[in-house]
Parts: C-alpha cells; sequence; structure tokens
C-alpha cells in the first residue's frame, strides 16, 4: 500500500493527530446538543409554570370579581325593578300569537350573523323559539322590535344599564346578565342577545353551560361561585364565551344570580405578557396556550400576528376544510382549533415534561407541557418554541466545530509532511548511495555526522575488507539481513501497539456515546385542587392570598429587603405589591382597604388595576402610575360607595440610571443615608379621594441610588406610630424615627426581630390597634 518510509509516516502522523481530534469534536457537538436543550428545556419549563400560576390566578380572580360584583348594592336593587316588571306583563297581550314576529328575529337576525346554510335555518330556529308564552311576549318587544305603548321594559333595561356598567366594567365581559334566582328566566343581558327572556331550566338551553353554572349557584352554599368551560354559545354569535356566575341576596333571602359571560382574549393576553412573547423569553416563534379535548381555549400566537397567513398555512399542512371553514365563520381559532400533538396528549393524561415532537402547525418544536385543573376545569398548558430556534447554539457550534475540525486536519498534515520528510531524507540519501555502489564503485560518499554518514562509514570500510576476504563479505551480508529482520520485528511491534491503540480508542469513544445518550428527566408534583371553602369570609380570605407577591421573589430583585406584617382581623386591611419590568422595579404598599369582605375585594381590585397600569399600559414613572391608580379607584368609589380612599406610597428602582423615584398619596418614604434620615412626604390627597373631575397630578420625589451604597429605605401604612400603649399614649412619629435610627445598621431579618420586640414591649397585654405594615429595602 506504501511504497515508501516518508508515506508511511505521513499517513501514521495524520492517523494519530486527525483521529483523537474528530473524536474530540463528536464529543464537544454531541455534548452541545445536550447542553442546549437542557438549557431551552428549562427556559420553556419556568415560563410554562410562570404561565400556568397566572392562568390559575387569572380564573381565581374572576370569581372573586363576580362574587364581589354581586355582593354590591346596585346588582339587587336594580334587579328588583326588573324582575316586578317582568313578570307583571299584560295577560291578555301574552296570550296573543308572537310566535310569528319571534321567527322571523331568528331566521333574519341571529340565523344571518351566524352565516347558516339555508337547509339548516329552519332547524335551528325550531331550537331557538320556545314554547314558553312569557318568553315569546317578551322576545317580541325586546328583540323582534314589537311596538306597543304600554310596553315599557325597554326602558327599564336602559336605566338598568346605568346602574350596572361600572360592574360590566369592573369586570370587562362581553356580556353580563342576571337570572331569576327561582324560576331561571334571564330578565337582563347587557347586550341584549338573542338569550334575553328566555328561561335555561327548558328549551335551547336546557342542556347549557349557563343552566350548569345556575344550578350549581342555586343549589350550593351561600356564596357559592361557579364556573364553566369556554363553549360556543349561539346567542353570543358562536364567539366562545365562559360562564361565571354568582348569588344576589335582598334581606338575607336569593333573590337571583349575577352571570358574566366572558371571553378568551383576557386570559390568552395574561398568559402570554400582553402579546410581548419576546419580552416573555419566548422569541420569535415561541408562545404558550392551554387546551382541552375537545380544542385550543386560547388564542394562538400565529393567529394573532396574521389570521389570513394562519389559515393559509393550516390550509397547505392539510387541515380539514370543515375546521377551517369554522374557524372563519367564528372569526377565532378557539374551540375550533384541534391541536392533536404528542405533548398535548401527555398533559391531558396528566403528565408534565418536555419533548421534541411537532405542534398542532406539523412544524418540529420543543414543548414543555403539564396539566391544568383549577375550579373544576381539566386543560392542559404547553409552551415551545421551534427546534430550530431553540437548538440555534448548537448550529453556531456545529460550524465552529467543522472549522476547527478542518484546521487541525490541515495542520496535522503540514506537520506530518514536515516530519516525516525529515526523518525520512537521510534513507533517501543512503539509498541512492547504495544504489551507486551497484555499479562497482564500493566508496560511499556521504558528508555528516548522524546515523546515515556512520552507515556510509561503516560500509566503507566493510567494501575494503571484501576486497581482502571474499568469505567475510557473505557473513557480513548474512548479518545485514539479521539487522533488517529485527527492524521488520521492530516495525511489526510498532505495528501492532498502534492497533491496540486504536482498538482503545474504539471503546472509549462508545462509552461516551453511551453516556450521551442517557438523557434525565424532570418532574413536578401536581398543584392540589383548591377547596371550595364554606363562608364568604374565608374564600374573600384565599382571594386576598393570591394577590400578595412571594417574598422570594422581591429578594431576588432587591435582595435586602423584609416585610413586617401583622394584620389586625383575618382579612388584611392593608397590602403591598411589587413588579419588575425591564430595568424597573416597582415596590407599593396601600392602606385603608376596608374590613371583611370588602378589603378582599379592594386588595383584588387593586392588584388588576396596578397590573392593567404597569403592565398593559405601560407606565412606568412613579408619578404617572399613581394620578392612573387615583383615575381609576375614583371610577370604582362612583360604583362602590362604601370603599374609602387609598393612602399609598409608591417607590420605583432603576439601578441601570441610578435613580429611585417616589411618588406618595398622604404616606411618606422614610431614607436613611451616611446615619442621617430623611422624611420625603407625599401628597396630601388620598388616591381615588373626591377632588374636582376626578383628576389629580402626584409629585415625582428624585432620590441617587447605586448598587455600591448602604442606603436604606422603608415604607409604612401608620400602624406602627397609631399603636397604644399601656398609659393610653401612641408609639408616635417621633419614636418610630429613633427606632429606624437605631436598627438601620443590622441586617433585615435582624431589624425585623428587633422592630417587633420593641413594638411588643410597648403594647404588652393590650390588643392590636389597627394593620402593621412595614416594608425595609437596604442597598446594595
Amino acid at each position: 500500500m506504501f511504497r515508501t518510509i516518508r508515506s508511511k509516516l505521513i499517513f501514521y502522523f495524520l492517523l494519530a493527530g486527525v483521529v483523537p481530534a474528530l473524536t474530540v469534536a463528536t464529543f464537544s457537538y454531541f455534548y452541545t446538543i445536550s447542553i442546549e436543550k437542557e438549557k431551552a428545556a428549562g427556559k420553556l419549563e419556568q415560563i410554562r409554570n410562570a404561565s400556568k400560576a397566572v392562568a390559575v390566578d387569572y380564573l381565581n380572580q374572576l370569581q372573586g370579581q363576580v362574587l364581589a360584583a354581586a355582593s354590591s348594592d346596585v346588582t339587587p336593587t336594580a334587579f328588583s325593578r326588573l324582575r316586578k316588571a317582568f313578570f307583571s306583563y299584560n295577560r291578555a297581550a301574552a296570550l296573543e300569537s308572537h310566535d310569528t314576529d319571534v321567527r322571523d328575529y331568528f331566521t333574519q337576525v341571529l340565523a344571518e350573523q351566524l352565516k347558516l346554510p339555508e337547509d339548516k335555518k329552519s332547524a335551528f330556529v325550531d331550537k331557538c323559539v320556545s314554547n314558553d308564552a312569557l318568553t315569546l311576549y317578551h322576545q317580541a318587544y325586546l328583540l323582534a322590535n314589537q311596538k306597543n305603548k304600554y310596553y315599557n321594559y325597554n326602558a327599564l333595561l336602559e336605566q338598568a344599564d346605568q346602574q350596572l356598567s361600572g360592574l360590566r366594567q369592573l369586570l370587562q365581559c362581553r356580556d353580563l346578565m342576571l337570572l331569576d334566582f327561582h324560576t331561571g328566566y334571564i330578565l337582563y343581558s347587557s347586550r341584549r342577545e338573542a338569550d334575553l327572556a328566555a328561561n335555561i331550566k327548558h328549551g335551547l338551553y336546557a342542556s347549557s353551560p349557563l343552566k350548569k353554572v345556575y344550578e350549581k349557584v342555586r343549589d350550593g352554599k351561600q356564596g357559592t361561585v361557579a364556573i364553566s368551560d369556554f363553549v360556543a354559545h349561539s346567542p353570543s354569535q358562536n364567539i366562545p364565551v365562559m360562564f361565571v356566575g354568582a348569588p344576589f341576596y335582598q334581606d338575607g333571602k336569593p333573590l337571583g344570580i349575577l352571570v358574566a359571560k366572558v371571553e378568551a382574549d383576557g386570559l390568552s393576553h395574561r398568559i402570554n405578557n400582553g402579546g410581548q412573547w419576546s419580552d416573555a423569553g419566548l422569541g420569535e416563534t415561541g408562545e404558550t396556550y392551554l387546551f382541552a379535548v375537545n380544542g385550543i381555549r386560547t388564542v394562538p400566537r400565529a393567529w394573532e400576528q396574521g389570521a389570513s397567513e394562519f389559515l393559509l398555512s393550516m390550509k397547505v399542512k392539510g387541515a380539514s376544510e370543515e375546521m377551517l371553514d369554522r374557524i372563519k365563520q367564528n372569526e377565532t381559532p378557539v374551540l375550533s382549533l384541534a391541536v392533536n400533538a404528542e405533548a398535548t396528549r401527555m398533559a391531558l393524561a396528566g403528565k408534565t415534561g418536555v419533548m421534541f415532537g411537532q405542534n398542532y402547525q406539523q412544524k418540529d418544536v420543543l414543548s414543555a407541557y403539564a396539566p391544568l385543573e383549577a375550579n373544576g376545569l381539566k386543560w392542559g398548558i404547553v409552551t415551545e418554541i421551534h427546534k430550530s430556534e431553540a437548538m440555534a447554539g448548537v448550529v453556531a457550534a456545529r460550524s465552529y466545530i467543522l472549522l476547527m475540525s478542518l484546521a487541525v486536519v490541515v495542520a496535522g498534515a503540514f506537520l506530518a509532511m514536515l516530519i516525516a520528510g525529515l526523518l525520512s531524507t537521510p534513507f533517501a540519501k543512503l539509498m541512492k548511495a547504495i544504489k551507486v555502489a551497484e555499479t562497482g564503485n564500493f566508496k560511499l560518499e556521504i558528508k555528516g555526522a548522524d546515523e546515515t554518514a556512520q552507515v556510509a562509514t561503516y560500509i566503507n570500510k566493510q567494501q575494503e575488507k571484501i576486497q581482502e576476504q571474499e568469505s567475510n563479505i557473505r557473513q557480513q551480508a548474512q548479518q545485514i539481513e539479521s539487522e533488517a529482520a529485527a527492524k521488520e520485528a521492530v516495525a511489526q511491534q510498532l505495528t501492532d501497539t498502534k492497533k491496540g491503540l486504536e482498538e482503545k480508542l474504539d471503546e472509549q469513544e462508545l462509552h461516551l456515546v453511551r453516556q450521551l445518550k442517557k438523557v434525565s428527566t424532570l418532574s413536578e408534583k401536581l398543584e392540589a385542587l383548591r377547596k371550595q371553602l364554606l363562608t364568604n369570609e374565608n374564600f374573600a380570605k384565599q382571594q386576598q392570598s393570591t394577590c400578595f407577591p412571594e417574598l422570594e421573589r422581591v429578594q431576588r430583585n432587591l435582595p435586602n429587603t423584609f416585610v413586617f406584617h401583622r394584620q389586625k382581623d383575618v382579612i388584611s386591611q392593608s397590602y403591598y405589591w411589587f413588579e419588575e419590568r425591564g430595568t424597573r422595579s416597582f415596590l407599593l404598599v396601600a392602606d385603608k382597604l376596608g374590613d371583611g369582605v370588602k378589603g378582599a375585594f379592594m386588595t383584588v381590585t387593586l392588584s388588576q388595576l396596578l397590573y392593567d397600569i404597569v403592565s398593559v399600559n405601560r407606565i412606568s414613572t412613579a408619578d404617572r402610575i399613581l394620578d392612573e391608580l387615583h383615575k381609576r379607584l375614583y371610577a370604582v368609589r362612583q360604583v362602590f360607595s362604601d370603599v374609602d380612599p387609598l393612602a399609598v406610597s409608591l417607590c420605583v428602582f432603576d439601578f441601570q440610571k441610578g435613580i429611585l423615584e417616589y411618588a406618595g398619596a398622604d404616606r411618606p418614604l422614610y431614607y436613611i443615608k451616611d446615619g442621617k434620615l430623611t422624611v420625603i412626604n407625599g401628597d396630601e390627597i388620598a388616591a381615588g379621594g373626591d377632588v374636582e373631575n376626578g383628576l389629580v397630578r402626584y409629585t415625582n420625589h428624585l432620590v441617587p441610588i447605586s448598587r455600591t451604597s448602604t442606603d436604606s429605605f422603608y415604607l409604612s401604612i401608620g400602624g406602627i406610630v397609631d399603636q397604644e400603649g399601656e398609659d393610653g399614649a401612641v408609639f408616635g412619629e417621633q419614636r418610630f424615627q429613633e427606632v429606624l435610627l437605631d436598627i438601620h445598621n443590622l441586617s433585615m431579618a435582624e431589624q425585623q426581630v428587633y422592630l417587633a420586640q420593641v413594638l411588643d414591649e410597648w403594647r404588652q397585654d393590650l390588643s392590636q390597634t389597627s394593620d402593621i405594615l412595614l416594608l425595609g429595602v437596604q442597598l446594595p
């Protein structure tokens, strides 16, 4: 195979250098794949878990808001007038035939809105037209627009619209309905949809989720809240809605049930960071969606970014015409889009994990899946991103490894040729001299002092002896043959040694490949379903507790932070809130939320308002946040007259700019720098208080900060200052400031313990005067 020593040396040197280099390159490539997958999977799991928590919190807050709306004084007042008029109908007029007019409405209006084919309209209208005389009577005037100068229910509905507009705006629902608790008639619909005046106990809605919500609330204990899955509701033009219902009472007796029709957009908006997928860590192709056995429950990212392109892509991928027509007709993929992928099947089977596979668009993706069971809903959640984007680091690493491998091969070939040339040149000279000797010139002319020159000298001496003793020539020839055989033996030994090394390298490579194929899987415990509590106060306490941020989340961004919170009653009348957006961290305390269920309702409302202001509207300065919060709280107080204005302290930390922004509503900020205490007073207008036009402009105070400083900041609601002692005196502002100066050099944990001891010694056996809430932040 190899005719020269030089070619052999080049081959062996290349083999010795290239094989290890390729082995290392192969190992590096597969190791990079493993690392990139693990990193991408961990990131997707974090986003999935966060989105799952957001979805559960949204459903819980939605139920809490519906319960609060039902508990409002406005609801039974408006309903009582409607109920009296609804059942005090003209019996003579009710006996007249209204069937034709109502039938014409469902044929010419609702069926057309639903874009039903002509051959299906008749059967659909038959189901819609009720046999109930009372329903036909009211629908003839409310929906079919029959004229009757004695019929005044329309005017009462308009009055109810004005009374209930604040509740509908608070709930942000598609339609707000009021049902009679005992009979099941729908007495009010804010959108005047086709189910108005219908009786859900029989007829078209007898088997609908709306009836199930009605029955669960009617048959449950006082304060029961019920929620349904999304359903294509024909009176709502088949737009997917879920029903959330809660009872309301008059003089302690059940009067009616408030039901909110909620579309899927709000839930989709929450779990996908308001459509800011990249900000949520999902890059250019990632998304999170909820689903059940019969279809998706949230709006897909591809639909949000272009409905026409989405439908065309689904058609190219082989989606059925029936499904595509249904999506076009309903103008949303929710409920219509099937998500029958491996990851979704695993989630609906109750399993949690991460896997490569194809999604509902038949695109290769990395999916983090999990079940989502809350409030009786059995859904699944998937956070996924295209495989090409998830493994982008592998493509870059592969190019780098190939380039480096090529460089190693080229460098190895150059070095092999150089070294082989240096080693084989003396042998070539020797062979040339020997060939000259074959012509009869026994004098070998080789200069130098290396082994080759020495061999030539030796041969010359032997040649001289050959002339004298021919017999010795044969002996020398035999000796040379013996030496050649010994060299061949050595060469064979080197070959065997090389082969053994190659086999050992192959075994090591096989071992590494087996190690790479071992993939560890992560599991997490399923969240336990929350049990329905028996009383309004306990349910309200549960709703309130979900709104408080976890201390660990606050300390991840502001490590030296403590929260000293002692609430006077079961339900806290004070609240603190934290959020992080980009380079800014927001910290807020609020007081005077109210006692009992009202306090919980205001906590849920305040949490929702802050989320909309900071996360949805992206307002980021302290004064503008407080301005907007004041305006919205003022609107809430126009609906709920028993709600008080709030005392609020708000800090915005921006370490990139080195600035702390502070705005206060009837509360100060305590600030200690270099042992000196500074009190920055907020404006004297409580948030949501009565001012002209409901508008106010709060002052934005700026304080320079740095992560290398040791400054301390304290936000308080004033409960410590108002605490009474044994002699009847209160703790007082001066004593509170002295305590802050005494403790500011301690660690956060020590400050909290010291403060609790001082307060307990002051209070002794006296009861707590009011809620106590103090937040301390120490830099760095």
